[in-house]
């Protein structure tokens, strides 16, 4: 799809029309939910973080894995073992330790899910950690079923071949584990959690609950120990005979004996251990006593003891660490927080050193959980800073959220930074670069924007909803998409609700009209009825409140978006009539692109129409437009099109023709899919000419790119082979 405010195009090039031959609707393909599949996936994943380098004790429950492990083959269902127990105990720890080296039983692979990414208590929903999974598997985003239990059951279609360990790591309720499970009855699903989770009795086949508690004092001295030496050395004399005091603090609570060792690494010759890190001397800030409750984890004074030696940038990024919305985050976060890159680099190097920090892969820091609820406690500096750290977090996040966007398309867009494009130069050197750094702080960037939203910071909520959209449009993300886009368009209410005079109802009218067409784009690219249905809905309330806003660009989109609709119920008369008012709609607005694109879905409604002299007339039209704005692109899927609709009409050897000028056009604009989706086409053409070796030729192109890129129209290409094969 393509919108007349964008110019932007999805993957999928053969929808909404009638076609020679098989067909797929991506979102809404029946033979992927639920049959074996034609392919396996395309290598062995292994996506859990890395695993610490030390793990003391815990023999009994690595015992416990290991006779599960050894009894998988016997069982007619996954086994699900939960390592519960409090934060700062050790769990995530446990299980990465213990799964390292396990491939051999697991030859599927091994799955990662962050279940809580956006804090310990908000649970990830079910459709989003498939999603994740899918990715993990090398499921083409675009070609994801619309719904969570088409979802669920193509994961277990893929993952049936070979057992898999499929890591849950701090789910928040039973409720999250059951559509998760893999389709091998050999694969282990291995959780950890805060919380019992005595429902998965009721739900799951003999689940094992492990409860995982503190360590023994000889355990804790062994980390505290492995973290206190450096450069293989061990503690002076003088300190090593105050131990077991030290120790003893620790109440056995691995966090804690982490922290206080990390510290201890750099205690000097002659300093006194015992005072060092004796709790009730322990400061929490510069100037407040650090107590101990007997309901506070004993953890938490030997964090605020390290706290207290870090210098005074440290101890601002650990604040600002504690008020973000997830425990993960880029490098580049910690360097804005500090102030600069060169600080940032120096910042994240003294709270890797400090345990304050993990480096769960290049260019990505967290903080443990125990961590993170800790700093979350930790007051401001100054009044003046409660605002600041967020609103300096949040600032990030929509600078390097409208970089990324614009780098990808420079539709039209009404966020302020957008007024200013300049300012937005140099934040990535490439769309690729762009695109690949924002994917990975999705989570964390709708998780600001949910944060926004509560602090009633409306605006900001839907300037990040548009910038966030082309990051999601190429990289889809369905289930995050549509949050994010729900945020944005309760946020325009809310600001239409707010609004006292007739200036600011109208600028709130078009910014709720921008916002529902971006909901309705999501629900539209996710796919599916339900998918459209909703669409439908946002589409035309984006056409009411564009209508009040008086904006004739938006109401074009709008209505383009019901044209799209239209043609995804194969309603292409209605489609048509609707394109033809987008059009009318742009009036005397300068913006060939969106004229463009409405000829080419003139074409595609045409074309499902059975008018194939009025599509042939329509999509070179289009064709030429986009060539005239050296779109090659786009011009090259008019083409693609325009050759359907001569294969449809009974013309090959023109189709043939076009088509050999659209595959040049593809070259270099990383666009495998349209190509070998083009290639198909071609092979489909040369096949009706007679010319059975061509036609093989580019059938096996096609098939050699869709297994690649793991395509599900892999089957399709896969079939015309094997009909040719057979003579058929």
């Amino acid at each position: 799809m393509g919108s007349v405010d964008d110019g932007a195009s999805v993957s999928n090039v053969i929808t909404g029309g009638t076609f020679i031959g098989d067909s797929i609707q991506a979102q809404n393909v029946i033979f992927h939910q639920y049959q074996q599949p034609d392919r396996r996936p395309r290598y062995t994943p292994n996506a859990a973080p890395a695993p610490p380098g030390f793990l003391a004790d815990r023999d009994r429950i690595r015992a416990r894995l290991d006779a599960a492990v050894a009894g998988l083959g016997r069982r007619s269902s996954p086994l699900v073992v939960a390592l519960t127990g409090p934060p700062g105990v050790g769990k995530t720890d446990l299980a990465l330790y213990w799964a390292k080296g396990r491939n051999q039983d697991f030859p599927g692979g091994v799955l990662y899910v962050d279940m809580s990414p956006s804090g310990a208590f908000t649970p990830r929903d079910t459709a989003g950690a498939l999603e994740a999974l899918h990715t993990q598997i090398g499921t083409r985003r675009d070609e994801l079923p619309g719904d969570v239990s088409a979802l669920s059951a193509y994961y277990r279609t893929l993952t049936s071949a070979d057992p898999y360990l499929v890591f849950l790591d701090g789910v928040v309720n039973p409720g999250q584990v059951r559509e998760l499970l893999p389709g091998h009855p050999a694969s282990l699903v291995l959780v950890t959690s805060r919380n019992e989770l005595g429902g998965l009795r009721q739900t799951l086949e003999r689940p094992a609950l492990i409860p995982v508690d503190v360590l023994d004092d000889a355990s804790c001295e062994q980390v505290f120990l492995h973290y206190a030496e450096t450069d293989g050395g061990a503690l002076s004399p003088e300190h090593a005979d105050r131990l077991s005091e030290v120790v003893a603090t620790f109440r056995g609570w691995p966090a804690a004996a982490r922290v206080a060792g990390a510290r201890a690494a750099d205690l000097p010759a002659g300093g006194d251990l015992g005072a060092l890190f004796r709790p009730h001397t322990a400061q929490s800030s510069g100037s407040q006593p650090y107590s101990v409750s007997e309901e506070e984890p004993a953890m938490n004074p030997h964090f605020a003891a390290s706290y207290g030696a870090l210098d005074p940038l440290a101890q601002r990024v650990v604040r600002a660490l504690g008020r973000h919305p997830a425990r993960e985050c880029a490098d580049e976060l910690i360097d804005a927080l500090a102030g600069g890159a060169a600080p940032g680099v120096s910042v994240r190097s003294t709270l890797l050193a400090a345990q304050f920090l993990e480096r769960p892969e290049p260019g990505r820091v967290r903080l443990s959980g125990a961590v993170h609820d800790w700093a979350g406690t930790l007051a401001p500096e100054n009044p003046a800073e409660e605002s600041e750290l967020p609103a300096t977090q949040a600032s990030w996040y929509l600078h390097r959220a409208a970089a990324a966007a614009y780098l990808v398309s420079k539709r039209w867009r009404i966020g302020s930074l957008f007024v200013h494009p300049a300012l937005l130069n140099g934040v990535f050197a490439s769309e690729a670069q762009a695109l690949d750094a924002m994917e990975a702080d999705l989570e964390n960037a709708v998780a600001m924007a949910r944060t926004l939203h509560e602090a009633q910071r409306y605006g900001e909520v839907c300037e990040l909803t548009e910038a966030l959209r082309e990051t999601f449009f190429r990289r889809k993300h369905p289930t995050l998409w549509t949050e994010s886009a729900r945020l944005g368009a309760e946020a325009a209410e809310r600001l239409l609700d707010d609004a006292r005079d007739e200036a600011a109802r109208q600028s709130a009218w078009l910014l709720l009209a921008r916002m529902r067409f971006e909901l309705a784009f999501a629900h539209f690219d996710r796919g599916g009825e339900p998918g459209l249905a909703a669409a439908h809905r946002h589409y035309t309330e984006a056409l009411d409140a564009a209508q009040h806003a008086g904006h004739a660009r938006t109401r074009s989109s709008a209505l383009e978006g019901l044209g799209m609709v239209a043609l995804e119920r194969e309603r292409p008369l209605d489609a048509g009539e609707l394109f033809q008012q987008a059009l009318q709609a742009l009036g005397g607005i300068d913006h060939p692109r969106g004229r463009a694109l409405l000829h080419y879905h003139l074409g595609r409604a045409a074309t499902a129409a059975h008018r194939h002299e009025e599509a042939a007339e329509r999509l070179l039209d289009a064709r030429r437009r986009f060539a005239d704005l050296s779109d090659h692109y786009n011009e090259a899927r008019a083409l693609t099109r325009y050759a359907q609709a001569c294969l449809a009409a009974g013309d090959p050897d023109e189709a043939v023709r076009r088509l050999d000028e659209a595959l040049p056009l593809f070259a270099g604009r990383t666009a495998p899919k349209e190509e070998a989706d083009a290639r198909l086409v071609r092979g489909d053409a040369y096949r009706s000419k007679g010319e059975s070796e061509r036609a093989r030729a580019d059938w096996q192109s096609a098939l050699d790119t869709y297994d690649a890129l793991g395509s599900l129209w892999s089957r399709v290409a896969r079939s015309r082979l094997d009909e040719l094969s057979q003579g058929k």
